[in-house]
């Protein structure tokens, strides 16, 4: 049987990487949040803002 593994990342963390990659002070929302959930983090990491915004369709939100 293949192995599972499981990484478990808090909420903190995850805040944290997310204001940190887009060089941003600022409080994230719950809707924001979910952005962060449903996205590998490889890819927030390697892109700027502004792609990420491009390369995902989120226009709702000022990320750049």
């Amino acid at each position: 049987m293949e192995k599972k593994t499981t990484t478990t990342v808090s909420v903190n963390m995850i805040l944290t990487l997310s204001a940190a990659t887009y060089g941003q002070n600022r409080t994230i929302n719950q809707n924001q949040f979910k952005i962060f959930l449903f996205t590998n983090f490889k890819d927030i990491a390697i892109g700027s803002a502004t792609e990420y915004r491009e390369i995902y369709g989120v226009r709702k939100y000022n990320m750049t």
